[in-house]
């Protein structure tokens, strides 16, 4: 489990465009760690884990690999460089496309 968890965590660091160091900062732990997380050679306590998914806005059934991979069609290459705001604005767009797609859904099982 720890190494899925690391290649997937290393996968979300390189996508939004941080270096360990810089997660490091945000969790208030040393690059080391993360090294050794990203490497499968330790495993984030439950607290550590649950502001890993906070900060990349997964789940942690995802950082643990229990949920579908994301899909590859999106264009995470697009996504670096983007703020954490610019991100949550992304996902708030998502989830607004989603809505309005079940809402239709709903309309035309009515028809």
């Amino acid at each position: 489990m720890a190494i899925l968890f690391g290649k997937i965590l290393k996968t979300l660091r390189i996508n939004r465009g941080m270096t360990q160091a810089d997660l490091g900062s945000k969790l208030n732990i040393s690059k080391v760690s993360i090294s050794k997380y990203e490497n499968g050679n330790q495993f984030p306590d439950t607290d550590t884990l649950k502001r890993i998914a906070d900060i990349f806005n997964v789940s942690t059934d995802f950082l643990l690999g229990r949920e579908e991979a994301i899909p590859q069609n999106l264009a995470f290459d697009d996504l670096r460089g983007l703020t954490e705001d610019d991100l949550k604005k992304v996902n708030n767009y998502i989830a607004l496309i989603k809505k309005q797609r079940q809402e239709l859904e709903e309309i035309e099982k009515e028809l």
